[in-house]
């Protein structure tokens, strides 16, 4: 009679075999109805993962079929949206929040912002024409008073009309960094105000990069709780070093946390990926090789006990503080 350890780790081994299993077969047969159907009951119920069940019965709806098909799909989303929205109940600051950033987003608010962004877009176009017109005018050898003048005045005025319009603007959406950057560099190279400028593009680039951490937040949330997610660092100093995994990855792989932190992610590699990962790093951070982000393709991982692990991967790139 084999340990109750083996035995939990014969099923898992089926699991991922069974899966494996059925993703090649997709990739035989990528618009079979049925394939999609079966793989996404098969998450769902064998493994656990909502959100990648989900994901395929999705595309088994997009390859139009069925009645009876059409049935089975509606009944397992309908299952796991329920079991998705009672994972992510939310309280009741988080809805207010979310209410509010339904009403931000207010199709006539958008309307008016892109309006108005684009006067502005032309008015700083023509302010910075005004400038460079008034400094050629300083630089003739007999220069005409009345023409600095109207320059002057020119200039005072689309000065008003660029303030009051970028403040309309900030109204209408605080947290648009683009907005932010294009005022940010007038100010800089039009008006000569380094240090307003510094300070608008500082902020400018404080909402990017809560922007990228909110989008980071928001992937987390799709990949859902059974995705093992792991973070490492590309410094020269620390490279591939695991810095942080969260606990689907010790379900997944056996680990411990503490036994991940610190170690190269070389660690869960086979030994013939392992021998390439430095250089796939390193070019693809010399490079910057979009291609490889935000793509789910087919890997081999290692858990604890030196088992082969079929596995997803997606990579995606946190953003710098």
């Amino acid at each position: 009679r084999k340990p109750k350890t083996d035995l939990n780790r014969d099923k898992t081994f089926m699991k991922y075999l069974i899966k494996r299993m059925y993703e090649m077969a997709l990739e035989a047969f990528p618009r079979s109805t049925r394939l999609h159907v079966e793989f996404g009951r098969f998450l769902y119920s064998n493994m656990s993962n909502l959100h990648m069940a989900y994901y395929e019965l999705t595309e088994a709806r997009q390859n139009e079929p069925n009645l009876l098909l059409q049935f089975a799909i509606y009944q397992l989303q309908d299952s796991i949206q329920n079991q998705i929205h009672q994972k992510k109940d939310l309280d009741e600051a988080e809805q207010m929040r979310m209410q509010a950033e339904r009403k931000q987003q207010d199709i006539a608010s958008i309307i008016d912002f892109e309006d108005n962004f684009m006067r502005l877009q032309m008015i700083l176009e023509k302010s910075a024409f005004v400038h460079k017109n008034f400094w050629i005018l300083l630089q003739n050898e007999k220069p005409i008073v009345e023409k600095i003048q109207g320059s002057v005045k020119t200039m005072h005025q689309s000065q008003m009309e660029i303030q009051k319009l970028y403040s309309k603007l900030k109204r209408i959406n605080p947290l648009c960094s683009r907005m932010m950057i294009m005022f940010g560099n007038y100010s800089m190279n039009v008006l000569n105000s380094e240090s307003e400028a510094i300070k608008t593009l500082n902020q400018a680039r404080e909402i990017a990069v809560k922007k990228s951490e909110k989008n980071l937040e928001e992937d987390i949330f799709i990949l859902g709780e059974d995705t093992a997610i792991i973070t490492i660092e590309t410094n020269d100093q620390e490279f591939g070093k695991i810095i942080k995994v969260n606990s689907a990855v010790t379900r997944l792989l056996g680990y411990h946390k503490s036994e991940l932190i610190g170690q190269n992610v070389k660690t869960l590699m086979p030994p013939s990926y392992a021998f390439h990962h430095d250089n796939f790093l390193k070019k693809f951070i010399d490079t910057g090789c979009e291609k490889v982000l935000n793509r789910i393709s087919p890997k081999i991982a290692v858990d604890r006990n030196g088992l082969i692990v079929p596995v997803q991967l997606i990579v995606k790139a946190l953003p710098h503080q």
